[in-house]
């Protein structure tokens, strides 16, 4: 489950950039994914605890899940967790070379 902290300085427009490295598994050949992720968001009244993260990456660890798949539920999970003001975020396969972007914004 992800996290969400009070952001102390609520009032200054911050911008958070995360970058972490998890695996999955592909569901076509059964071999491992290795994922770069990075998430850039301003923050509303929360921003993300950074534990909670590894551990919500980790229930992926031997999942069989699509990267387009992965790349729209993160997307959404981190949108719900935080309700950030803006929120990007880049999925890139690292065997594959494949990248994918998803981006959500708030007005």
């Amino acid at each position: 489950m992800l996290k969400p902290l009070d952001v102390e300085n609520a009032g200054k427009r911050l911008t958070v950039k995360l970058t972490v490295n998890f695996m999955a598994i592909c569901p076509v050949d059964d071999n491992p994914d290795f994922y770069k992720l990075e998430i850039v968001f301003v923050p509303g009244k929360h921003t993300l605890d950074i534990i909670s993260l590894r551990h919500y990456l980790l229930k992926y660890q031997g999942q069989k899940i699509l990267a387009e798949d992965l790349a729209v539920t993160l997307v959404n999970d981190l949108d719900v967790a935080l309700s950030p003001k803006m929120l990007s975020m880049k999925l890139t396969n690292n065997a594959e070379g494949i990248e994918i972007e998803v981006q959500q914004e708030k007005k």
